[in-house]
C-alpha cells in the first residue's frame, strides 16, 4: 500500500487564533483548575484577554487539575495544535470542538472529553 502525505495550509489571523483560543479557555473548564499568563515583556501592558496572550508574544501557564502539573501553551504549540487537528472546521466550531485543539497542543492529543 502507498503512503501520500498532504499538507494543507490555511492563514489565520492574530483574531482567528485569538477566537479560537477563547472558545478553547471556554470549553476547558472541566480539567483545567488554572490559567497565569506568563508575561515576556514586563514593561508592555498585560493584555486585556487571556486569549490575546499568545498572540501578543506572551505564554499561559495552565493547570491539569486531573494530572496536578502546569503545562505552558506557546504561540507555536497553539498552531502545532491545530495542525494535529484534521477536519476542525474554521469557519463554523464550538468550545468543544477549539478545546480539543488545546489538548491536542498541550499533549498531542485530545485525552479529556
Amino acid at each position: 500500500m502507498n503512503k501520500h502525505k498532504v499538507v494543507i495550509v490555511k492563514e489565520l489571523t492574530d483574531e482567528d487564533i485569538n477566537d479560537i483560543l477563547d472558545s478553547a479557555l471556554h470549553g476547558c473548564r472541566y480539567w483545567v483548575g488554572d490559567i497565569k499568563i506568563k508575561l515576556f515583556n514586563k514593561a508592555a501592558p498585560p493584555p486585556a484577554y487571556l486569549s490575546q496572550a499568545l498572540t501578543q508574544g506572551h505564554s499561559l501557564k495552565i493547570h491539569d487539575s486531573e494530572e496536578d502539573k502546569w503545562h505552558t501553551l506557546t504561540l507555536n504549540k497553539f498552531i502545532k495544535g491545530l495542525s494535529l487537528s484534521y477536519g476542525f472546521n474554521y469557519e463554523d466550531y464550538d468550545k468543544e470542538e477549539a478545546e480539543q485543539v488545546l489538548q491536542r497542543a498541550l499533549f498531542k492529543e485530545a485525552i479529556y472529553g
